[in-house]
């Protein structure tokens, strides 16, 4: 019963902590709406740069997007365009 307690209280702190987030985003981030940005990540094993979506609202599903051609996103890797350099 107390490890419950401690996993749920150390879930809420860090839910909380989480929700306090920039207001601006990052300086490295592409914008592609008014409130929506894509925030460059690591390099996948294929060589394609992985994007996380940020939203001064918060309202985005943290999936990993690519950058394909003609300079969209995908969240479908087999429309990525390679965009890391070494090996």
């Amino acid at each position: 019963m107390f490890r419950t307690g401690v996993r749920g209280l150390g879930l809420a702190v860090l839910l909380l902590l989480g929700g306090c987030g920039a207001d601006q985003p990052p300086a490295n981030a592409v914008r592609v709406d008014r409130d929506l940005y894509m925030v460059p990540g690591k390099c996948d094993r294929h060589g394609y740069r992985e994007f996380h979506p940020w939203s001064r609202s918060g309202t985005v599903m943290p999936i990993i997007y690519y950058r394909k051609r003609g300079g969209g996103f995908t969240y479908d890797s087999s429309e990525a365009v390679p965009g890391c350099q070494g090996p």
